[in-house]
């Protein structure tokens, strides 16, 4: 009799998916400060594919209107495999997304696409309060002194949502030891009846002018600048102490 033979076995092995697969990466996670620049890169990852340089890239970004009745500005942006936002793209505390689909031709499978969104909100940055001229120096009280404040700035100030600032001057010297707001005229306790007048005409404004002789000789002073922004209701606050000597001193 015959043998029977044995029917044929067919090995199959199971291929991955063919299709690519794509992450966002982000700087932290989900977190990025908007005063930087961001670096945003995707994570591809293509088996069927050899030649992973011909991927294609699509990035979009889209960032709510300040105005509630207006709708997402949606933009396409221009890069590759990595993006760099640059500083002050992303407004502060606002949820701005990043979207990305990558595409590749194939020769025998046609268009493979992939597709990843990320959200960004970036929090509120300290505010910042800067007198120039470093924190003390010495003043000849026939001289005039400005105070410049005008460095100070906002961080998370953004052009759909500015930021607004107001300054307020205080000052104290060695003899009252208390602190005194320009503003509310209690400069005369601090300086001489003539230098607070001329303070208060400037007391809203980045920049404090003391005209000549409305420091005391021989006093130490010490200034602070307030700074507030309209964004949260933030403060900082920078000092200066000021040596006010009756002679001229040498210029370094």
């Amino acid at each position: 009799r015959g043998v029977a033979a044995e029917p044929a076995r067919l090995a199959v092995a199971k291929s991955p998916s063919v299709s690519p697969s794509v992450r966002i990466v982000v700087p932290s996670g989900s977190r990025a400060v908007a005063s930087q620049p961001i670096v945003i890169r995707a994570d591809v990852r293509a088996p069927c594919i050899s030649d992973l340089q011909q991927l294609s890239f699509a990035w979009h970004l889209s960032i709510p209107s300040a105005d509630p009745n207006a709708s997402v500005v949606r933009t396409k942006l221009s890069g590759s495999r990595q993006i760099v936002l640059p500083a002050a793209t992303l407004p502060a505390r606002v949820a701005s997304v990043i979207e990305l689909e990558v595409g590749a031709n194939t020769p025998d499978l046609g268009l493979l696409t992939a597709s990843a969104v990320v959200t960004l909100t970036p929090p509120l940055e300290p505010l910042v309060a800067r007198i120039a001229g470093g924190a003390s120096r010495s003043v000849s009280v026939a001289r005039a002194v400005v105070l410049d404040g005008s460095s100070s700035r906002d961080p998370s100030s953004h052009a759909s949502r500015p930021s607004t600032l107001t300054y307020q001057w205080s000052c104290a010297n060695a003899q009252t030891e208390t602190e005194v707001d320009v503003a509310a005229g209690g400069a005369s306790a601090c300086l001489s009846v003539n230098g607070s007048l001329a303070a208060a005409r400037l007391l809203a404004l980045p920049v404090l002018t003391l005209p000549p002789f409305t420091l005391l000789p021989d006093i130490q002073y010490t200034f602070l600048l307030s700074v507030f922004s309209s964004i949260n209701r933030r403060i900082a606050v920078a000092s200066v102490n000021i040596s006010a000597l009756a002679t001229t001193p040498p210029l370094v």
